[in-house]
């Protein structure tokens, strides 16, 4: 499994594929990051939660980042009867078109197929979707 990919290794990739200094780009992605972060804080709190989403950060070919409200919910975890949490702030991401359609051409997801199951005419408790058997939806 891969350990992931951090700001040192897109520094470096990004210095090699675009021939501009590591040091540089190093200082436009600190820059980039601060620019993001300070545009998805830019929300005004009483309209956030009334409107339900603050502002889209888009970045072309990737994808968006945007504050949305997360519905308010009870928990259990705290041993108090009724506990409730309201509503609060989560950070959202939406791949891009472009860069979904490149995901799913990957060579590694292009074999992909959805799992088979048995519908009703196969088993007792019948299935959802696609019988291995060709006979359909239960």
């Amino acid at each position: 499994m891969s350990r992931g990919i951090g700001k040192k290794e897109i520094v470096s990739s990004v210095a090699k594929k675009s021939g501009v200094c590591a040091k540089d780009v190093s200082k436009v992605y600190k820059a980039l990051v601060e620019v993001i972060i300070e545009s998805v804080s830019n929300v005004d709190g009483e309209s956030f939660f009334g409107d339900g989403a603050g502002p889209k950060i888009m970045i072309s070919g990737f994808g968006s980042f945007q504050l949305r409200p997360h519905k308010g919910h009870p928990v259990g975890f705290t041993g108090k009867q009724g506990a409730f949490i309201s509503k609060y702030p989560v950070l959202k991401f939406d791949v891009s078109p472009e860069l979904s359609k490149t995901i799913r051409k990957l060579p590694q997801f292009r074999e992909h197929k959805p799992a088979t199951v048995q519908c009703a005419n196969c088993l007792p408790s019948g299935c959802s979707y696609n019988c291995a058997n060709g006979n359909g939806l239960a």
